[in-house]
């Protein structure tokens, strides 16, 4: 990827953890509100270095919508199996 896919590769990663947490509806311990993920958040992305980088890789791209589903997938998967350990009220009503 270039720098600036990488970026948007980044943007897309957060974005959809943020829309898998938010459909989760989970509530906060600050706030008990409903939890974005955004204040405990860490992304990496890891790419190889080619001599034909992608250049973009925004939610219009093919690269970007994938990486989106991709992102958005792994959260709800890892939601789903964070909430089947636990009985105590994480969820919102």
């Amino acid at each position: 990827l270039s720098d600036e896919a990488l970026i948007e590769t980044l943007a897309l990663a957060s974005e959809a953890r943020t829309l898998a947490v938010v459909e989760a509806r989970i509530a906060s311990r600050r706030s008990a509100l409903c939890a974005s993920g955004t204040g405990t958040d860490c992304l990496l992305a890891a790419t190889p270095q080619g001599s034909d980088p992608e250049r973009y890789a925004g939610k219009h791209t093919a690269l970007g919508a994938c990486v989106g589903a991709a992102v958005h997938a792994a959260v709800c998967d890892g939601i789903e199996g964070w909430l089947a350990e636990r009985s105590d009220g994480w969820r919102l009503a």
